[in-house]
């Protein structure tokens, strides 16, 4: 049997679709080729899972001295690296900070082109069991450069804590883990905004102009919210005069015409 191309990193990173299929058919069988393509059955542990069975590498989980129930999954125990699973997810078009099943089973879909039934669901369990940990691994480690990190922040609360005037807002930084994004927020925002609802997320490597160009259309969006706010407070500023004039009105009459009569 000749011998099988191993998975390439480079068609990856540069968003090769064919090359990711490659990759998730091999994480279909129980025991992958991983990505040097040469790992054999014998290479590996079985064990009985939830749902079927699964398998790892020896010398991976096994030396790890953990229950095999607190077992994570990791890219590794299939021979492959959470970089690797990343990208290949990302070509399929799976986005966000963490991945379900629905995205695994409609992949298991374009690979096998099987539509519906227990094939696909079996299978997309297994993808989702096998790319769960190493999409996150691969967001949290810096592996991958600077990634895109968006923080959820508001302006602090003016008047009632519960029911004051605050404006929310998206802060998104160029950063290789979320702490250096946090440095950076500590560094540049904390005199401006809430300490409260800081959730940073991320999962897209950075593009330093997508991360300007997003900043910017937020510095929009909130001129636009300061220019509503001044409109509201223009009319407030209206009101505030009448009602000064129909005081200033009332008390001239009462001090005057009332004050001749007596």
């Amino acid at each position: 049997m000749p011998k099988l191309r191993p998975i390439n990193l480079t068609l990856l990173k540069d968003g090769n679709k064919e090359e990711s299929i490659r990759l998730f058919k091999d994480l279909l069988i129980l025991t992958p080729r991983g990505m040097s393509q040469r790992l054999k059955t014998t290479d590996y542990v079985k064990r009985d899972d939830y749902p079927g069975k699964d398998a790892y590498l020896i010398g991976t989980f096994d030396k790890s001295g953990k229950r095999y129930y607190d077992r994570e999954y990791k890219a590794e125990e299939y021979g492959y690296t959470s970089e690797a699973i990343y990208y290949a997810l990302k070509n399929m078009g799976v986005e966000g900070t963490w991945i379900g099943e629905y995205a695994c089973y409609n992949i298991v879909k374009h690979v096998t082109g099987v539509m519906y039934g227990a094939k696909v669901t079996r299978g997309g369990k297994r993808l989702y069991r096998r790319c769960s940990h190493a999409w996150k691994e691969a967001i949290a480690s810096g592996v991958l450069g600077d990634m895109t990190w968006e923080v959820q922040v508001e302006t602090p609360k003016v008047g009632h804590s519960y029911r004051g005037h605050s404006t929310e807002s998206t802060i998104r930084f160029a950063a290789k883990n979320k702490g250096e994004a946090e440095v950076m927020l500590g560094a540049m925002f904390t005199h401006a905004i809430d300490e409260c609802n800081r959730s940073f997320k991320a999962w897209k490597v950075a593009e330093p102009a997508d991360v300007m160009s997003a900043n910017l259309r937020e510095v929009e969006s909130l001129k636009e919210k300061r220019n509503s706010v001044q409109k509201k407070i223009d009319v407030l500023r209206e009101h505030l005069a009448n009602i000064e004039t129909l005081e200033d009105a009332i008390t001239m009459y009462s001090l005057t015409a009332l004050g001749e009569d007596n």
